[in-house]
């Protein structure tokens, strides 16, 4: 019977008929609840069709099964944990929203989505002391420009020199990543600090890449930082000769930062649990794309502005 089961489960998988293939794997895990094959199937079709619920208790059986490790389950759970979150606050359930997202950051304190989502929350309910922390610790483990804004408003700094001294506190636990150098330009750049601003862009141009990054992640080499420079240009000297050379270096450096997925290379501009070209669950990381699979060259540069 599950030799069969599987064997009808593969079929319905190639023609994409996920409901059917779903209740097949359902079926063939409860004869073989250990078998790796079958497990991993059925969690990828409970994400792929959204049943995060289901794939919460699918997690932690395959822990107990001892089918991946606590690591892996950690970080599974802070995903489906995430997309609960989202599903609750789209159906009005305020609390079991929050609920959620605190699940969320207590399993993987480093998702750039669920701390940046917590700390606005978090900043509505008057709560600004522990978002300023929780995105502190955060940028420490890891610096990503969508936790900025939530932090600037954490820390009521609404004009430019507030902006500035609030960014310095940031960036005060991880000073040398790009993205605080970026970050603090951003800010100073704002205030009209002009030789601050200059003074982190030129660093972040001679930035090499963090460990475990592509190369020119976040680096001086991206079209971001030359747009920042080509504003710079502008505001500061009026000079725009200089700020148009900025924008054609722009035009040729590396493309800005985007949600990767490692598996297929399908790049966004927005965070998601599921790959909508493979279909791969939590297969995006913060990076450098080596080329825009899923993401027109105009779009991503729109991603990057919107990040800085």
């Amino acid at each position: 019977e599950f030799l069969g089961l599987r064997g009808l489960l593969n079929q319905a998988i190639k023609r994409g008929d996920k409901k059917e293939a779903l209740a097949l794997a359902r079926r063939a895990y409860r004869l073989q609840p250990k078998s790796e094959w079958v497990a991993a199937n059925m969690f990828d079709l409970q994400t792929q069709t959204g049943q995060w619920l289901d794939a919460l208790v699918t997690c932690d059986d395959l822990q107990r099964r001892k089918l991946i490790d606590k690591a892996e389950t950690r970080r599974r759970k802070a995903i489906l944990s995430y997309q609960l979150s989202l599903e609750a606050k789209r159906s009005g359930a305020s609390e079991d929203a929050l609920m959620h997202l605190n699940e969320a950051n207590n399993l993987a304190p480093d998702f750039i989505p669920g701390v940046a989502d917590l700390a606005r929350r978090w900043v509505a309910g008057g709560k600004t002391s522990k978002a300023e922390k929780m995105i502190q610790e955060a940028w420490a483990l890891e610096p990503h420009p969508a936790l900025v804004e939530p932090f600037w408003e954490a820390s009521e700094a609404v004009d430019g020199l507030n902006r500035v001294q609030a960014t310095e506190k940031l960036t005060k636990s991880n000073p040398d990543h790009p993205e605080s150098h970026l970050a603090l330009a951003r800010a100073s750049l704002e205030a009209r600090l002009w030789g601050e601003t200059r003074r982190h862009l030129e660093t972040a141009l001679v930035t090499p890449p963090v460990d475990g990054q592509t190369p020119g992640v976040a680096a001086g080499s991206s079209a971001r930082v030359c747009r920042m420079m080509a504003e710079l240009e502008e505001q500061e000297n009026n000079d725009t000769d200089r700020a148009r050379e900025w924008l054609m270096r722009a035009s040729h450096a590396h493309d800005d930062p985007a949600w990767v997925c490692n598996d297929c290379g399908n790049a966004i501009g927005e965070w998601s649990a599921v790959c909508g070209k493979c279909e791969n669950f939590d297969s995006f990381s913060w990076r450098t794309p080596s080329n825009i699979a899923g993401l027109s060259n105009e779009r991503a540069g729109a991603a990057g502005l919107a990040a800085l």
